[in-house]
């Protein structure tokens, strides 16, 4: 009786502890996982050259293996120079939404727009 309550006593001190321990490692291990990876914007042709502010998106990775690509974001620009929508095509899917998001973060010159509604694209390319 007295060898079954030790060994009760004794399993649950152990499991305690272990569960403390790995509960304390588990944090470091996911923030060294977690990274971001950066694509680099290209304006099409109707936008090139008007941009004040072209923001890089940034793609939140896990794992060992950074994830590579293009994402092409197709945007529409008010005559104030804002993004009024944004679809973004191609790549992984957390690519087009960070691609997405930058895209309607851009912000353009009004006077170089000459005032009006100009579509584009503008392409996010995503290396290791």
């Amino acid at each position: 009786m007295i060898s079954l309550a030790g060994s009760v006593i004794l399993g649950s001190l152990i499991t305690t502890y272990m569960y403390k321990v790995n509960q304390a490692s588990t944090p470091v291990a996911a923030e060294q996982q977690k990274s971001v990876q950066k694509g680099t914007p290209v304006l099409s042709s109707e936008l090139a050259g008007k941009s004040t502010s072209l923001p890089e998106a940034e793609c939140p990775v896990t794992g060992s293996e950074p994830i590579s690509g293009a994402v092409t974001v197709r945007i529409l620009v008010d005559k104030n120079g804002q993004v009024n929508w944004a679809r973004g095509s191609g790549g992984d899917w957390l690519m087009r939404g960070a691609a997405t998001e930058a895209a309607m973060k851009s912000t353009f010159d009004s006077q170089k727009l000459r005032s009006r509604e100009v579509e584009g694209t503008i392409t996010y390319t995503f290396k290791p």
